[in-house]
């Protein structure tokens, strides 16, 4: 088989399990909507009256959740799918460090989803519902809340895996850790200008997404020199 339609076998097995997980999660999907809602009662919120607006909305919420979930269901297999595709192609020392990639990535991926549901998103939920007013009923709209989720947990994910990625590309011989370490300046403020963009305008987010990011990144040069 050419690699063209290797790749096009890979897309088509991938984007298949997507599809499938959904399909088994469209059932449970107002359990999905509950949890996505649970975190914001462990700040201590008061009862939000959410709001659907136009007929549509609701539907476009329900998949656009399940999708959503369903990426983070799918994403093991579609990362040893990728390691099957390339593994041919690599060094024994690469296979080793992409065979790391297989089992490591998705969880940090969980690692930075559940903090983007359980800490960011609810945490900066709550500072901007601070400023409401007198008089003033705030009804936010759900679809947005869910818009907060995904937007901060793949902020999240990615800063997450920039750290795995550098201990990878130690791990394979293309950088050295001191080389890194003289650049740990720069990552601290690259994390912080990053974590900025991708929380609201509340500076306890934007710690809770900056703080672990730093510690993990600590973390994987230390692993790195002694690998």
């Amino acid at each position: 088989m050419s690699e063209a339609g290797a790749l096009r076998g890979l897309l088509l097995r991938v984007m298949g399990v997507w599809v499938m997980s959904a399909g088994l999660l469209w059932p449970v999907r107002g359990v999905l909507v509950d949890m996505l809602r649970l975190p914001l009662t462990w700040f201590g919120t008061p009862e939000i009256a959410w709001l659907a607006v136009g007929f549509s909305e609701v539907f476009v919420l329900d998949i656009k959740l399940v999708l959503g979930v369903a990426v983070a269901v799918a994403a093991p297999y579609a990362l040893f799918e990728i390691y099957r595709f390339m593994a041919p192609g690599l060094y024994a020392a690469e296979r080793r460090v992409a065979r790391r990639v297989v089992v490591v990535a998705p969880l940090i991926s969980l690692v930075g989803a559940a903090m983007a549901w359980a800490f960011l998103a609810p945490s900066a939920a709550v500072f901007l519902l601070g400023f409401g007013h007198k008089g003033l009923t705030v009804m936010p709209r759900l679809a947005d809340y869910l818009g907060l989720v995904l937007g901060m947990g793949v902020g999240a994910v990615l800063l997450l895996h920039a750290p795995l990625v550098a201990l990878m590309l130690v791990q394979a011989g293309f950088v050295r850790v001191a080389t890194l370490q003289r650049g740990r300046k720069w990552v601290v403020l690259c994390v912080l200008v990053v974590a900025a963009f991708v929380t609201p305008p509340d500076p306890l987010s934007m710690l809770l997404l900056a703080v672990p990011v730093l510690l993990w990144w600590e973390i994987c040069l230390f692993l790195g020199r002694r690998a």
